[in-house]
């Protein structure tokens, strides 16, 4: 409601909007002691009481915080506490900056599971191995049935992975939905249409970060760990997201590890099959896969053969794809810069490998690369491009997992996920 008629009404809006302040106030005053990773990133956001709205929880992502204090007064304090970190939760996995072409939709479904899975598996920190907050779920007296994203099928899972597993299920349409946002102190509101993702906890606003909003975000994370580490490093900090996920985070894991992990992690369905494509994406010309029973796996990979790949990072690739060979059944290989010069099948990688000569030079378009493969009806399991990515990308992702290694930092693509290239022990 945006109003209330009368001079009572308006009384006991406030009286409400000032007790749920106070919550939510203390609730953040007692974070610093217990969890100061979290409590340092709840001091750096603004959180705003919004009543009326058609979810508990808003958040842009990177700087506010919007809540609904008529839903919030029926939650536990446990619950407020699930709820706030799950906010959190959206700023330190940067889930707008890593939407790179994905349906919007799908990934604030995938980036819900993960970030419920992280606030579920935090501890009291009395030791007791008892979760510190209670998701809001089940019957809640004054909300209803209350559903959240939150299963262990997803556990350890990146994001991505998640989002390719939930690309194949026939997922039911988003509705559009109608907020009235609250500005800040002088400011006026702002009405914002968005989609309901169905989380049960909140409703994201749309549309990607700015890359000064980007930049915002990553800085209160990194201070945050910084506040964590002066701690003693007291209490919890998802520390595998950031350290894997985080773009421009400095981390010590070796980015080949990395590489292992996203095409593991995308291989694991081995379930799907586009011989039953998912209906719901042949609108959108997708073709997704529907489920089967077979397993065997096909991986493409695209080396960059172009004139601004140095020597040294096309032979740190090239070793990689040993490994790659390794764990799926299936590896072609084509070898590219503006045009696909070679194209090697899994049974000549290794006398490839051997000869150590890369044709190529010029400067570097991955159109013919993608295109080829559409024209040949080759959908992999997972393409694994292999650039500096200064490339010319396609208009459209294509429909299949996509990961990027690249020397090349800060980088970035119109699409898939991203890993920047360095030594094993190198931190960037």
């Amino acid at each position: 409601m945006a109003s209330l008629p009368t001079s009572e009404g308006l009384v006991a809006q406030r009286a409400l909007c000032e007790a749920e302040r106070r919550r939510i106030r203390l609730f953040c005053m007692s974070l610093p002691e217990q969890h100061p990773f979290w409590g340092a990133l709840a001091y750096q956001l603004e959180f705003r009481l919004n009543p009326g709205m058609p979810a508990i929880a808003c958040t842009d992502g990177y700087s506010t915080v919007w809540l609904d204090p008529e839903k919030t007064q029926h939650l536990s304090q446990s619950q407020l506490g699930f709820v706030l970190l799950h906010e959190l939760g959206h700023v330190v996995l940067v889930s707008h900056e890593r939407l790179r072409g994905r349906n919007h939709h799908l990934f604030n479904i995938a980036a819900d599971y993960k970030i419920n899975e992280l606030v579920s598996k935090i501890e009291a920190p009395i030791r007791t191995r008892e979760p510190l907050y209670d998701p809001p779920r089940g019957y809640i007296r004054g909300l209803g049935q209350i559903e959240i994203y939150l299963d262990p099928k997803h556990d350890g899972k990146l994001t991505e992975a998640i989002y390719e597993e939930l690309a194949a299920e026939a997922l039911y349409e988003p509705s559009p939905l109608t907020l009235l946002l609250s500005g800040g102190e002088g400011t006026a509101g702002a009405e914002v249409v968005v989609t309901d993702h169905g989380g049960g906890i909140d409703v994201h606003l749309p549309g990607s970060l700015t890359p000064a909003q980007r930049d915002e975000a990553i800085d209160k994370v990194r201070a945050a760990i910084e506040a964590w580490s002066a701690s003693g490093k007291r209490g919890d900090v998802p520390t595998t997201v950031l350290r894997d996920l985080l773009p421009a985070t400095r981390y010590a894991v070796p980015w080949q590890r990395l590489l292992q992990r996203f095409v593991g992690e995308v291989m694991v369905r081995d379930d799907f099959s586009l011989s039953r494509p998912n209906k719901r994406y042949v609108l959108d010309d997708l073709i997704v896969p529907g489920p089967y029973g077979e397993g065997r796996t096909r991986a493409v990979a695209a080396i960059d053969t172009s004139g601004s790949m140095s020597a040294d990072a096309l032979s740190q690739v090239a070793a990689e794809i040993r490994g790659i060979a390794e764990v799926v059944d299936e590896l072609l290989l084509l070898v590219a810069d503006a045009q696909i010069h070679q194209v090697v099948q899994s049974e000549d990688i290794d006398a490839w490998l051997d000869a150590g000569h890369a044709p190529g030079g010029g400067g570097t378009d991955h159109r013919p690369v993608f295109a080829w493969l559409k024209a040949r009806q080759i959908r992999p399991d997972v393409f694994i491009g292999l650039t500096d990515l200064r490339s010319v990308f396609p208009e459209r992702p294509p429909p299949y997992p996509v990961v990027w290694v690249t020397p090349m930092h800060p980088a970035d693509a119109p699409f898939g996920q991203v890993i920047t290239m360095s030594d094993p022990g190198d931190i960037r």
